[in-house]
């Protein structure tokens, strides 16, 4: 259908520009455009400027369903001369974007003359979907340049962004553009907590949290997640206790934050009531929750919770395996940590690079180099060979 649709889109344009009519006789392509494209997250009063590209090049990208297909139609566009109007612009960056070509989707948005709120929007988001973090500061940066209004989802982004690179700078203009253009919506205000939160700013996390009117477990969270990374242990078990009084249910991520909080605290008594509340609640152990359960319990000098904790789950992965290996290696107990860890290579779960440090160092507190040998070699045949393998290897040998 593509090819034949190229074929005939080949062929119109030289008649047309033979006559120089440029897209006269592309018209016939119309009726391809009696549906217009819909963009999930495009506002009402953009839908209305985009909804219908006159453009029939509009109509053939929409037949791009990869990235070859694509770049013969952009292609094509280029030889002939055919500049598409804004919306198809728009609609090749976010084309290149979605088949994970970001550096292609930047290469086209930098060509287009003019570009829109919703271009820019779109450029952003691809940035944001491929964790291109840096490229989302130096482009927010253009933005500030060339768009005079912003909206809450782009300020979301790039507060993520500054999050994920700890970049305090660039967050405090961003709140300033926040400011400056009012009306935050809760994500934006959660975004900031956590912003600040991770830029060990825990004060300015606390006061913009004290801001939210309506605060979801979403918020409560980020704040008490903050708590934690700061070491404000104390202040995340009042927080919860608040949280809980306001009739805010906990997640996954609330309990795991806390359990953490326990942990650091070395308060068995209290990080046991959590793992029962969890329990009596019924909510769904994930990799960070049980994480969080099992490394309490090993700070908390409780090695038995520990094992119970981990022979109860319904399922063993690599994340809970892993993780108590580590905890018997760390506490002194590398008899057990290679005992878990043969009995669990039954079952088919293979060791990650963290796996292999923590056997290294068992092997090295039992001074067995047989042993330490025959995982290091494992080590080589799955690629694990990390700076952190490379630390034990040293210790070890």
């Amino acid at each position: 259908m593509v090819t034949k649709l190229l074929t005939f889109f080949h062929r119109q344009v030289s008649v047309s520009l033979t006559k120089r009519e440029p897209y006269l006789q592309l018209r016939s392509l119309s009726y391809f455009t009696d549906q217009p494209f819909e963009y999930p997250s495009l506002d009402p009063s953009l839908a209305s400027l985009h909804s219908v590209s006159s453009n029939p090049c509009f109509a053939l990208l929409s037949f791009c369903k990869n990235i070859d297909c694509l770049k013969e139609v952009h292609a094509l566009f280029i030889i002939n001369g055919i500049k598409g109007d804004l919306l198809c612009d728009t609609k090749l960056v976010s084309l290149y974007g979605s088949f994970g070509h970001v550096g292609y989707a930047g290469s086209v948005f930098d060509r287009i003359p003019e570009p829109d709120f919703y271009s820019w929007k779109v450029m952003i988001r691809w940035y944001f979907l491929n964790d291109l973090y840096t490229e989302i500061i130096g482009f927010y940066g253009r933005m500030r340049m060339s768009v005079r209004g912003f909206d809450n989802v782009v300020f979301s982004l790039v507060l993520k962004a500054c999050s994920e690179l700890q970049d305090i700078n660039e967050g405090r203009k961003v709140h300033c553009d926040v400011v400056k253009v009012g009306n935050p919506d809760s994500f934006v205000q959660t975004g900031l907590v956590d912003m600040y939160a991770k830029c060990r700013q825990i004060k300015c996390a606390r006061k913009v949290f004290g801001e939210i009117l309506y605060r979801n477990v979403v918020s409560w969270t980020s704040m008490l997640a903050g708590y934690v990374q700061n070491n404000c242990s104390k202040e995340g078990l009042v927080l919860f206790n608040r949280m809980r009084e306001a009739m805010v249910e906990s997640n996954q991520f609330t309990l795991g934050s806390l359990v953490t909080a326990c942990g650091k605290l070395g308060a068995l008594h209290q990080g046991k009531w959590v793992h029962g509340y969890i329990i009596k609640t019924g909510i769904e152990l994930n990799s960070y929750l049980v994480t969080a359960i099992l490394d309490m319990y090993v700070k908390c000098g409780s090695l038995r919770d520990a094992r119970s904790a981990f022979d109860a789950l319904p399922s063993v992965d690599l994340v809970s395996w892993t993780a108590m290996i580590v905890g018997y290696s760390q506490s002194g107990f590398p008899d057990e940590a290679l005992k878990l860890f043969v009995d669990k290579r039954r079952f088919g779960i293979l060791p990650n690079a963290v796996t292999i440090a923590s056997l290294l160092s068992a092997c090295a507190q039992l001074s067995n180099l047989s042993a330490g040998r025959l995982v290091h070699s494992l080590g080589i045949q799955l690629g694990l060979i990390d700076p952190t393998v490379i630390n034990a290897l040293v210790d070890m040998y």
